[in-house]
């Protein structure tokens, strides 16, 4: 429990857009791709991104479906139920993964020309989450429970 109370709290904090800054960098004033100062073709592609995770939750959601009283089973992106719906390619310079053991499923889509690594992220949930990661010097604190 104390462990998804602070994942929770974590996703919340990471998520929220008051935990970006305005003019987001990296390295050497290199800034980031998405943000508020985006530009139109890189928002483009982001965009294509959670279109992406969107068309691959809905395939899984109904191709996993065996009846009200079973079990979801998810399956690989290869499967013919998953292949035929025609899932988009995903956005220029996005790297998806992809991965099942068939009772939940986990999916990524990383900017590779983003030097601040962005990225969408999605599971058998359904919510879509677009995120950076955490500086290098974050720490994770654990939340007190009274």
């Amino acid at each position: 429990m104390l462990k998804q109370i602070t994942v929770a709290g974590l996703l919340a904090v990471a998520l929220s857009p008051s935990s970006r800054p305005a003019a987001q960098t990296f390295g050497s004033n290199q800034r980031c791709l998405h943000g508020p100062d985006e530009q139109a073709v890189d928002r483009a592609r982001r965009e294509q991104a959670v279109r992406v995770a969107r068309q691959i939750n809905r395939a899984e959601g109904t191709a996993s479906f065996r009846g009200p009283s079973k079990p979801r089973s998810y399956v690989p992106l290869d499967d013919p139920r998953i292949a035929s719906v025609g899932i988009p390619a995903a956005a220029d310079g996005f790297k998806l993964r992809f991965y099942t053991d068939t009772e939940s499923y986990a999916l990524s889509l990383k900017d590779t020309r983003d030097r601040c690594g962005f990225a969408v992220f999605s599971d058998q949930d359904g919510r879509i989450y677009e995120a950076l990661p955490m500086a290098a010097n974050a720490q994770v604190l654990p939340a007190e429970i009274p």
